[in-house]
């Protein structure tokens, strides 16, 4: 398997992610960028054809698709740290104000994970609290670890030069978005709000 030291200098990258440009040319300033859109087939269709070196994708979706032949290289977290909720599933239902509004919470709430609900809501808090949308060059990631929660947040300038990374620890018994405001100031205090420009909301 290769992975991406050992693409060629000025490989193309089939991405449309501002923030994996951003991250991957902090860790390669050599290469470049290529949009291939369309579905995950697709994307390794056009891949294979020869119209990128190499593509960036979620690992979770290759995998879920029995595609992770495919796959080379599964970043660490302060490589390429998600977008904030990346991989989170949710169900939107409306405000229980009838019985069967209520009858239909009550059904579902089985299906709520805690520990994803708690770090999806602190991964979100972090983008919420720099008033950023969903193409800023920011990343987030919190989970579990022994008996702790870890958040990991990373803001990047587009050009991928400068860098922003805080690794905030907690106690469970902190709120999610406590964590993420906490982390979101420490990533102010690193420069992020300079790297991120003028807040783009969405």
């Amino acid at each position: 398997f290769w992975g991406l030291h050992m693409l060629p200098m000025g490989a193309r990258i089939g991405t449309t992610s501002p923030r994996r440009k951003a991250m991957l040319l902090a860790l390669r300033p050599d290469l470049r960028f290529v949009e291939l859109r369309g579905n995950v087939d697709t994307r390794l269709r056009k891949w294979q054809e020869g119209q990128a070196d190499a593509l960036v994708l979620a690992a979770a979706g290759l995998d879920r698709l029995n595609r992770a032949a495919h796959v080379h290289q599964r970043f660490a977290v302060d490589e390429l740290c998600p977008a904030p909720g990346q991989g989170a599933l949710a169900l939107e239902t409306r405000c229980p104000h009838t019985p069967q509004d209520t009858a239909i919470h009550a059904a579902i709430a089985a299906l709520n994970c805690p520990d994803v609900a708690f770090a999806t809501t602190a991964e979100r808090a972090v983008l919420n609290s720099l008033g950023g949308g969903c193409n800023l060059p920011l990343g987030a990631f919190c989970h579990r670890v022994d008996e702790s929660w870890h958040l990991h947040a990373m803001v990047v300038s587009p050009d991928g030069d400068q860098v922003a990374h805080v690794i905030e620890r907690a106690s469970f018994d902190i709120a999610p978005e406590e964590l993420g405001q906490r982390v979101a100031e420490a990533l102010r205090t690193r420069g992020a709000t300079e790297l991120l420009g003028e807040p783009t909301l969405s």
